[in-house]
């Protein structure tokens, strides 16, 4: 008996040690992480039309994309990173046609857990060039992720991270050319700490 309590005793220790163990980071440290994977959208909507999906628009479907990026961010607290990330997006449309994007992003990254493993949760903002048929513009857009980066040793690592980007396509002089587009990013990252 006496050993069962002990096994629930630790079964409830150790999680609590990694959300609550010391920060690994201190003020100023920095990484570099440079992201790749592919993008899933799941809406498009432009002009009030639907243009993603099964049975959705009629003007050509966007398909799998696919996404990449390079990132730098410093810690200003223990948990908190703050930075930038630039990237290039896109996705195919099946009758041709390419949605690019060019994100240019403020970054925030909140680390609840740091070692080893990492669970970061980051939120970013910021302008986007988006361009698809014959338009092009200037939006911006925003994204959410969380992911789990594993540290092969005390500088290098890698994540896997997926989350959700929201690229609103906004037209002050025609609003009847308004749009969204959502997409589910899931990227692999290399990373380096410092």
């Amino acid at each position: 008996m006496k050993k069962i309590i002990m096994i629930l005793i630790a079964a409830l220790l150790i999680p609590s040690g990694l959300v609550f163990a010391a920060p690994y980071y201190d003020v100023g440290d920095q990484f570099l992480a440079i992201t790749a994977g592919p993008t899933t959208p799941i809406l498009y909507n432009s002009e009030g039309e639907n243009v993603i999906g099964p049975g959705f628009g009629e003007r050509g479907k966007i398909t799998l994309g696919g996404i990449v990026s390079i990132g730098y961010e410093v810690f200003v607290t223990n948990y908190l990173a703050v930075g930038g990330e630039i990237g290039y997006q896109f996705n195919f449309a099946r009758n041709g046609n390419v949605l690019t994007s060019v994100p240019i992003h403020v970054k925030m990254t909140y680390l609840p857990i740091q070692g080893r493993f990492e669970l970061p949760i980051s939120f970013s903002i910021g302008a986007n060039y988006l361009s698809f048929e014959d338009r092009a513009q200037i939006t911006f857009s925003a994204t959410v992720s969380i992911g789990v980066n594993f540290f092969i040793d005390d500088h290098w690592g890698i994540g896997i991270n997926a989350g959700l980007s929201i690229l609103p396509e906004l037209y002050a002089g025609d609003p009847g050319k308004n749009g969204i587009d959502l997409d589910l990013p899931t990227t692999i990252s290399a990373i380096y700490r410092h």
